[in-house]
């Protein structure tokens, strides 16, 4: 929401409100019992200590906005002006991704391999198939990134087409 009032002669306020909200981002709403995502057996049992899907979500992400324009003169040839806002930066949506993808991907950190032979005698594939999966979890509290913005300025009317601007 944002709307503009004109207070005095010569002086222009924007307030506004921004509410942002990334649904699923964080995986928020996911089930560790759906097998679709989830086939491993037991993996419900191994990743509820660590993963609480129902308190996922950053859902207070309110951005105030403010503007001020002031015609100094009141003639339109010197304005001043100022603006402050809080921003919400989205998240990456691969950060979900690698999340759901655990158990669907054979992948394997091997710490100490044996060299000439890192799987044992065994071929890659069965390996991989059987070793221990490595999982990625998100931090239940992830939050999208907050920035402030700020900005002054001031425009000077030359002639009738040409201005001259500072701002900051």
């Amino acid at each position: 929401v944002e709307d503009e009032w004109k207070p005095a002669a010569g002086v222009t306020l924007n307030l506004g409100l921004r509410y942002d909200y990334q649904a699923k981002v964080f995986d928020q709403g996911r089930d560790l019992n759906d097998k679709n995502i989830f086939p491993t057996t037991g993996t419900a049992t191994s990743l509820a200590p660590l993963v609480d899907f129902s308190k996922r979500g950053d859902k207070n992400n309110f951005g105030p906005r403010v503007g001020l324009a002031w015609d100094v003169k009141n003639d339109g040839k010197t304005v001043a002006r100022a603006g402050y806002g809080l921003y919400y930066n989205p998240m990456n949506t691969q950060v979900e991704l690698s999340e759901i993808q655990n158990f669907r991907q054979f992948t394997a950190t091997i710490p100490n391999p044996t060299y000439p032979d890192p799987y044992g005698g065994r071929d890659a594939l069965s390996f991989v198939a059987t070793g221990v999966q490595n999982i990625a979890v998100q931090s239940n509290n992830l939050e999208n990134l907050q920035s402030a913005a700020y900005s002054a300025g001031v425009s000077q009317g030359l002639t009738s087409a040409l201005a001259i601007h500072i701002d900051g």
